[in-house]
C-alpha cells in the first residue's frame, strides 16, 4: 500500500507540473523554473522506481531462501527431490543456491583436522569383506579396471548457530573428516542393498535412516565424500560427458539405449587440503577439472576457471555420501574447449562430449531433468542434483520449478 501511495503522489506531481508548464508562456523565466521541476520529478521517480525493483527482487530472493529451506526439509522425510515433473531419488538437499546467491553466502561449513579412520564392527566388517569380493570379481569379469584409491569420510557433523556480519543468525556445519579407502566404500555404502549368499544388506543390518548430515556419526559404515562440478563454457553451454563403457556407472542398465551423460563427478581424497591444512572440497573438484577436463591454471591446460560457485551441498540416501555441487565457468567456448579437452588425463572416463544451453528454458535440458531425453539420460541421482543445483544457481527456485512444471 505505502508504494502505490508513492506511486499516486508521483503522478499528481506530474499532473500538476504538466498543468503548469500549460499555464506558462514559452522563453519565461516561469516556464524554465517549471521545466526544472520536472525534470527534478522525473528523476526522483526513476530513481524510486530502481530502487523499488530492486527490493522488490530482494524481497523475492529471501522469500525463495525461506522456500528452499521448507523445501530441504521436506526432502528428508521423502528422501526425494521432487520439483514439477522432475523427481531425482534416494537424495535429500542440505543446503541449495539461488539466482547467483551461492549456498555458502547463508550458511558456513567448517571442516576440522583428519580424526582417526572409522571403527568398524566385527559384523560390518565381515559384511564388507564379502561384498568387496563379489564386486571385484564382477568387475575383473567384465574387463573393469577398479582402483583401490584414498578417500574421505566424515565421521563427526554438527550444526550450529552463529552470528553473522550482518546480525543475522546462520547455521555452521562443522564436519570432521578420516581418512579411508575406496574399497571400504565399494564394500559397504557404495552397496548398502547388496546381499551376499541370500544374507542381510547393509541397510537391513545397520537399521539406521538418516535424517540429517548430523547423522554422520551414528552410521556404522563410511561416509564417503563427493563433488561434482557442471562446466559451463563462455558461450553459455553446459559440458557433458557421455560415459565410457569402461566405468561401472554405465553398465547399471544394459537396456537402456540412451546414452549416459555425466559432469566432473570426483571423490575426495586426503590431499584435497585448502587454508590452514584442513581438508576443502574446492580443492577436489579443481583436482577433478584437471584431471579430467585438463583445466587449470597452467599453459598446458585447455581452459581456466574463471568462477567457481557453491551451487548446493546434498546427502545421497542410496550411499550415505554427502556431496557438494559446484558450478565452474570457463574461459573458453565450447568449440574452443573441444579442440583441447582431449588432452585431459582421465579422458578415458567419457566416449565424447556433447552440450546443451545452460538455460532452464531449453527443452533439451528440462527434459534430460525429468528423464524424458530422446536420446540422453542421467548416469545418477548425483548428476541430476549436479544438474539441477547449477540451474538454480543461475535462474532460481521459482523459475526451475515453473519450468519443471511445464507439459
Amino acid at each position: 500500500m505505502k508504494a502505490l501511495g508513492w506511486v499516486v503522489l508521483g503522478v499528481s506531481l506530474l499532473l500538476a507540473g504538466r498543468l503548469a508548464y500549460l499555464a506558462t508562456e514559452d522563453g519565461t523565466y516561469s516556464r524554465e523554473l517549471v521545466v526544472v521541476a520536472l525534470g527534478s520529478v522525473l528523476t526522483a521517480l526513476s530513481a524510486a522506481g530502481v530502487a523499488f525493483l530492486a527490493l522488490f527482487n530482494d524481497v523475492r530472493r529471501m522469500r525463495e531462501q525461506d522456500t528452499i529451506r521448507r523445501f530441504s526439509g521436506d526432502t528428508w522425510k521423502r528422501q526425494s527431490v521432487q520439483v514439477g515433473r522432475m523427481q531425482i531419488p534416494d537424495v535429500s538437499v542440505i543446503r541449495a543456491s539461488n539466482a547467483g546467491i551461492e549456498w555458502t553466502a547463508n550458511a558456513d561449513v567448517v571442516f576440522t583436522k583428519f580424526a582417526a579412520p572409522r571403527e568398524l564392527a566385527a559384523n560390518i566388517q565381515e559384511h564388507r569383506d564379502a561384498v568387496l569380493g563379489e564386486v571385484l570379481a564382477d568387475a575383473e569379469a567384465r574387463g573393469i579396471p577398479v582402483f583401490n584409491g584414498d578417500a574421505v569420510d566424515i565421521v563427526d557433523a554438527r550444526v550450529t548457530l552463529i552470528r553473522g556480519e550482518d546480525g543475522r543468525k546462520r547455521p555452521q556445519f562443522t564436519l570432521t573428516p578420516a581418512p579411508a579407502t575406496y574399497f571400504d566404500f565399494l564394500g559397504t555404502t557404495a552397496n548398502l542393498d547388496s546381499k551376499v549368499d541370500g544374507g542381510d544388506t547393509l541397510r537391513d543390518i545397520a537399521q539406521v535412516s538418516p535424517q540429517g548430515v548430523v547423522d554422520c556419526a551414528a552410521l556404522p559404515a563410511m561416509a564417503k565424500v563427493g563433488t561434482g562440478t557442471v562446466v559451463v563454457t563462455s558461450d553459455e553451454r553446459i559440458v557433458l560427458g557421455v560415459r565410457g563403457k569402461l566405468m561401472i556407472a554405465s553398465g547399471h542398465d544394459a537396456a537402456e539405449e540412451r546414452s549416459f551423460v555425466h559432469f566432473v563427478a570426483e571423490g575426495a581424497e586426503p590431499r584435497d587440503l585448502g587454508l590452514g591444512g584442513v581438508y576443502d572440497p574446492t580443492e577436489t573438484a579443481l583436482r577433478g577439472l584437471e584431471e579430467e577436463l585438463n583445466i587449470g591454471n597452467e599453459i598446458r591446460h585447455s581452459a581456466r576457471v574463471s568462477k567457481l560457485a557453491n551451487a548446493g551441498f546434498f546427502f545421497d540416501q542410496l550411499r550415505w555420501q554427502p556431496c557438494f555441487a559446484f558450478v565452474a565457468r570457463i574461459d573458453r567456448s565450447w568449440n574452443e574447449f573441444l579442440h583441447a579437452a582431449a588432452a585431459a588425463q582421465d579422458t578415458w572416463e567419457v566416449e565424447r562430449f556433447i552440450s546443451l544451453p545452460f538455460d532452464i528454458h531449453h527443452e533439451g535440458v528440462r527434459s534430460l531433468l525429468t528423464g524424458t531425453h530422446p536420446d540422453l539420460v542421467l548416469a545418477s541421482n548425483h548428476a541430476a542434483m549436479y544438474l539441477w543445483t547449477a540451474l538454480l544457481y543461475k535462474h532460481g527456485f521459482t523459475t526451475v520449478r515453473d519450468q519443471l512444471s511445464r507439459r
